[in-house]
């Protein structure tokens, strides 16, 4: 094999020094005439393109060659990761390796996938292979006392860095069904739901967030004391509600899930269900002031209204009915 370049050295003397912590990697622009360099801090890398490019000829090589060891085929796949998310050979080269290695290199594995779906990387953030691979590892190495609230904040850091993340809020989908039966110790759906709830509220244009907390609603259903969260989700619903009609004014994204929830007749107590409805009934009916946004949040909370009246009592569906999709790829 050729001398691997320094850029390729850097980079991995950088990943291999920091096992098992969540890093923060940019790929920086360049200025004419500025030299290239690899600016690290701590847990914090940035690297120009030129210098990952260089990087990627020795990792190509040293992936290809036949007498490659564990290490460096870890370390070569790492940087053909980090050019190109997509890459399915890589990812299998690693599955393999890890698999074998047992659980601390699986859970070291969990971070650096951690470090590439939360870092402002757009082909990486919403990889679907990505997120794939980090299910994957976590069904296998995934820590039960750690479990969602480790899975959501990942999540969360994701949907913030590239709002409408439908992959990963569909990874938040697995990490309920997959770490609340099993970790009942742990936080349960009432903490998921408030959580998620503040979260949608805060980031009331993104359908995927509501999608998911739609998805939580339906699961309540599947409870053995499904009743015992009417009070919690009339909450959610008349906050978001309030949220919309005063604040974030002209968010269809709200409605579509406020009229899919008022829209069943499963998941409220019929006498809230009635009430929440003739708030909007009242709101709907006033008169509209002369602002564009008054104009268009009335549009929408008519829509919602007039969908209510025709699909009541449908059910809605545990995850997109409704038409809350957020797949924005």
């Amino acid at each position: 094999m050729a001398t691997p370049t320094p850029a390729y050295t850097q980079l991995t003397a950088f990943f291999n020094s920091n096992p098992g912590t969540r890093l923060h990697i940019e790929f920086h622009p360049t200025q004419p005439d500025a030299p290239l360099t690899i600016l690290t801090s701590d847990t914090n890398i940035a690297v120009p393109k030129p210098l990952l490019l260089q990087a990627l000829q020795t990792a190509y090589s040293t992936f290809s060659s036949p007498s490659t060891t564990e290490q460096g085929i870890l370390d070569s796949t790492l940087v053909l990761l980090l050019v190109a998310a997509e890459n399915l050979t890589a990812v299998n080269a690693r599955r393999r390796i890890i698999l074998g290695k047992g659980a601390n290199s699986g859970r070291d594995e969990i971070k650096l996938m951690e470090s590439f779906l939360t870092s402002p990387l757009k082909k990486h953030n919403k990889s679907p292979l990505l997120w794939s691979y980090r299910r994957w590892l976590t069904e296998r190495f995934g820590v039960l006392e750690e479990g969602i609230e480790a899975e959501l904040t990942v999540v969360e850091i994701s949907g913030e860095v590239h709002p409408r993340n439908y992959y990963a809020w569909n990874h938040a989908r697995f990490a309920t069904t997959f770490f609340l039966p099993r970790s009942p110790s742990g936080p349960q759906l009432p903490y998921v739901l408030e959580r998620t709830a503040n979260f949608a509220l805060s980031h009331v244009s993104d359908t995927s967030v509501w999608s998911f907390l739609q998805f939580l609603f339906f699961q309540t259903l599947e409870h053995p004391d499904s009743h015992s969260f009417r009070a919690q989700l009339a909450d959610i619903v008349e906050r978001s509600m309030q949220f919309a009609h005063e604040i974030a004014r002209g968010h269809e994204s709200v409605w579509v899930f406020v009229r899919t929830v008022l829209g069943s007749g499963e998941l409220l107590d019929a006498g809230k269900r009635v009430e929440l409805v003739g708030v909007l009934e009242g709101w709907v009916s006033r008169d509209v002031v002369d602002v564009e946004e008054a104009k268009r949040e009335r549009i929408l909370e008519g829509r919602a209204l007039e969908w209510i009246g025709k699909y009541q009592g449908g059910g809605g569906g545990g995850g997109g009915g409704g038409g809350v999709g957020g797949m924005s790829r």
